[in-house]
């Protein structure tokens, strides 16, 4: 999976790229789902939600943040 998380960081870096908040995402499910780091995919769902506010994903993200909060319990 690192290749994948690679390229997803590059298109978060972009500041002129239409998918920042996807990649955040798609990175955060990678975290969760396949690697089971649930902190970086925490990390990933935060940083999605503080600066896309106005994003389609925003929804999911609170979702999964909610979930991980109940598994750190």
């Amino acid at each position: 999976f690192a290749p994948a998380l690679s390229t997803l960081d590059g298109i978060y870096a972009d500041a002129d790229s239409f998918y920042r908040d996807e990649a955040l995402l798609t990175a955060a499910e990678i975290y969760e789902s396949d690697v089971a780091d649930y902190a970086q995919a925490q990390q990933h769902y935060e940083k999605l939600l503080a600066e896309f506010p106005g994003s389609i994903h925003l929804e999911r993200a609170r979702e999964r943040v909610r979930k991980l909060d109940e598994i750190k319990r």
